[in-house]
């Protein structure tokens, strides 16, 4: 499962950091924000994941890396550092097996969660830019 959040619409926070803070302040200040919007994200995903059969190994493994700034852009990737991963993606979008589909209760949860926490993470990250300015 791979998908991109873009974070935009607040250039008037970035505008404040810059004009109180050196850049590198800037930068850790991001980061603290990013992380705790990253850390939201990653309860909200074991929590999603619950709904797979056998997912105990896999609600576990779910973490989350660094702020990287590789691309010039704040990225941390959510992943999985367990060997369930696959179990998930076979159960999140079903399978065909001699021309008949098979979906399990948890079909589609996968994209119903990133749908959903694009518009939560951006929130999040927003307050904590706030509270960390102030």
């Amino acid at each position: 499962m791979s998908a991109t959040m873009k974070v935009s619409g607040m250039k008037e926070i970035e505008t404040l950091l810059r004009s109180k803070f050196s850049e590198s302040r800037v930068k850790t200040i991001e980061n603290k924000a990013l992380r705790v919007a990253t850390d939201e994200a990653v309860n909200d995903l074991k929590q999603t994941l619950t709904q797979f059969e056998n997912s105990g190994d896999t609600v576990a493994g779910v973490v989350h890396g660094n702020v990287s700034r590789a691309t010039g852009l704040p990225i941390i990737k959510i992943g999985n550092n367990g060997k369930h991963w696959r179990l998930v993606h076979l159960e999140n979008n079903g399978f065909v097996r001699n021309g008949k589909s098979y979906h399990y209760r948890s079909f589609g949860a996968l994209q119903r969660f990133s749908e959903a926490q694009g518009k939560k993470f951006v929130a999040t990250a927003r307050q904590s830019l706030k509270e960390l300015i102030e």
